[in-house]
């Protein structure tokens, strides 16, 4: 069903601007620090749920501008912290693409960024000195664990998906983004 709704415009400029913009994010992750970069992807997701939330009915222009910074964020965002997708779903829905294009362009863009990051950290730490290495026991326990939950979130939300009007399914992804980021800025800020 996925590929039958697939927006390819989008799909195809998300992977080509993620070439590149993937492995600036991988990079920063190994070097900066990581309270501070958690604190900035949590503000900067925030400020843009909040910011699409409250301007859910107007529209950004559908036009290459438009796909090429959200594949040049949803890149460095998953190359920090992979959470690519939700910016990406948050540009490509206030770009009014249609909920099922989103959802099936999502799925193939998430699986690309998410195979793309992996290599491009595997790559950067193995020839850095400086970097830690990116695999251990506890990466394969963690990665085995969310895969899990990434299959069972899947199955929730496409029985909810289906049932629920495209603009009140928006309206909970943004204040759960909302929600979410705002715990990560209160964490950050305590444990600082």
């Amino acid at each position: 069903e996925a590929r039958l709704n697939l927006d390819k415009t989008w799909l195809k400029t998300g992977i080509l601007v993620g070439l590149v913009t993937v492995p600036l994010g991988a990079i920063a992750l190994l070097w900066l620090p990581e309270a501070t970069l958690k604190l900035t992807v949590s503000i900067l997701l925030f400020v843009g749920a909040l910011g699409v939330r409250f301007s859910i009915r107007a529209h950004w222009p559908n036009v290459p501008l438009t796909r090429i910074s959200c594949g040049a964020l949803m890149g460095i965002f998953n190359g920090i912290s992979a959470s690519g997708g939700i910016v990406g779903a948050m540009i490509m829905s206030a770009s009014g693409v249609p909920p099922k294009a989103l959802r099936a362009t999502m799925a193939f863009m998430l699986l690309f960024s998410g195979i793309y990051t992996l290599f491009c950290l595997s790559a950067i730490s193995m020839l850095s000195a400086q970097a830690s290495s990116v695999w251990s026991a506890e990466s394969w326990v963690w990665l085995c664990v969310l895969g899990l939950a990434m299959l069972v979130g899947l199955q929730i939300g496409l029985k909810k998906f289906k049932k629920t009007p495209s603009n009140d399914y928006r309206v909970f992804v943004l204040n759960l983004i909302m929600i979410i980021s705002g715990i990560g800025i209160i964490r950050s800020v305590v444990l600082n």
